[in-house]
């Protein structure tokens, strides 16, 4: 399984990869600009993304680009209540 990591935040970054089982390819990113110009964006199996990225907001990006990532699981990752609702709308 592809499976990226994207967070702004470092320490989360590494919680996350330490919970996922090692026999997966995991992709580490701070960027999701950066994540868009990588050679398996249209091939990620699972997608654990932050909500409050410096660059864009997490749920927009996965708006922007929900037929690329049509059929990726999503996993948000949020230290914010206030977001709890719009991640139902990128469905």
């Amino acid at each position: 399984m592809n499976i990226v990591i994207l967070d702004d935040d470092l320490e989360v970054i590494k919680y996350v990869n330490n919970v996922i089982p090692s026999n997966n390819q995991i992709y580490l990113h701070t960027s999701p600009l950066d994540l868009q110009h990588t050679s398996y964006f249209k091939k990620i199996d699972i997608l654990f993304i932050d909500i409050k990225l410096k660059e864009i907001n997490g749920i927009d990006f996965i708006k922007q680009n929900q037929n690329i990532l049509s059929k990726t699981k999503i996993i948000y990752i949020t230290a914010f209540n206030d977001y709890i609702e719009n991640v139902f709308e990128t469905d």
